[in-house]
């Protein structure tokens, strides 16, 4: 099984690599071993929800700040002394990155937490008042953090390293549905954000008919353990252990680790060798573990 995002060079990867399998008589095919990453899958879809929202993402912040007359410097520190006075200290802003899955969720979570220092921010400062919120947009605010927050745990529960998730990406994905159904059916549900749940629908929708047989089958593996198999000689349970549970269920544990290896390829330190990285890397991913057992 190779478990991939959903980029379309990564189809082309699969179609090759299934041809070569079958040329050394491998059982390998596109459509039953190649696993998309339940968190992209989650993201494509809440961005599909956002672009519906008509929501942007800026560089930084010094394109909404670069509109004020005020020295850009001066803000930040208009805004800490509100959220001092508030007592909303070790809570900062939190700027959304398109790249960084579930922040979008926290960026709004934490505006919602300064809700009073961001307004006495702006009522503060007549240049800052076209940027003020009105109650009815807070409200509007409360109500999108609610419906991100679904798909912020169902990421959350799907990314996790320490232990099997393959056996979670069925239950997972209907549980998704069933809330964003249970937004559809509520009569109180916010308009927008019932346009925004069927975007999501439609996405998570078009990528369920990839979830093939194995995946099924994999509903049957989290009563085994590599390592607390009743009989170690029962080799059918090692050999089925060892085939359905390692199997992620995202890319973010990997994409964890390759982010990381900056921390040893520095433009000071980048003669290296690829088995030194290799070794430093799984020496620092077992140090952790480690750590928090």
């Amino acid at each position: 099984m190779c478990t991939t995002d959903n980029a379309s060079n990564n189809d082309s990867l699969m179609k090759s690599l299934e041809l070569v399998c079958q040329e050394r008589n491998i059982n390998f095919t596109m459509k039953n071993n190649h696993m998309r990453c339940m968190a992209h899958i989650i993201n494509l879809a809440v961005q599909a929800a956002l672009s519906c929202l008509k929501v942007g993402y800026l560089e930084n912040e010094n394109e909404i700040l670069n509109e004020v007359d005020e020295p850009t410097e001066v803000i930040p520190k208009k805004f800490a002394c509100q959220y001092e006075a508030a007592n909303l200290l070790n809570k900062e802003v939190i700027a959304d990155v398109k790249t960084r899955w579930n922040l979008m969720h926290d960026m709004v979570e934490r505006s919602c937490e300064l809700q009073e220092a961001l307004n006495n921010t702006v009522m503060a400062d007549r240049d800052l008042r076209k940027l003020e919120l009105v109650d009815f947009e807070w409200i509007l605010l409360e109500k999108i953090k609610e419906f991100l927050y679904i798909f912020s745990r169902a990421i959350n529960h799907i990314s996790h390293a320490q232990f099997p998730t393959i056996s979670n990406f069925i239950p997972v994905y209907n549980w998704l549905m069933d809330e964003i159904k249970d937004l559809q059916a509520n009569e109180n549900t916010n308009e927008i954000i019932k346009t925004a749940a069927k975007y999501i629908m439609e996405k998570i929708q078009k990528y369920y008919q990839y979830t093939y047989a194995l995946v099924y089958n994999a509903q049957y593996a989290p009563t085994l353990s590599i390592t607390n198999v009743s009989d170690q000689n029962d080799n059918h349970s090692m050999v089925m252990a060892h085939n359905y549970l390692t199997i992620p269920a995202t890319s973010v544990p990997v994409e964890k680790v390759f982010s990381g290896g900056t921390d040893f390829v520095t433009q000071k330190r980048c003669s290296l060798l690829a088995e030194m990285i290799r070794a430093c890397i799984y020496l620092k991913s077992w140090w952790k573990i480690e750590l928090k057992s």
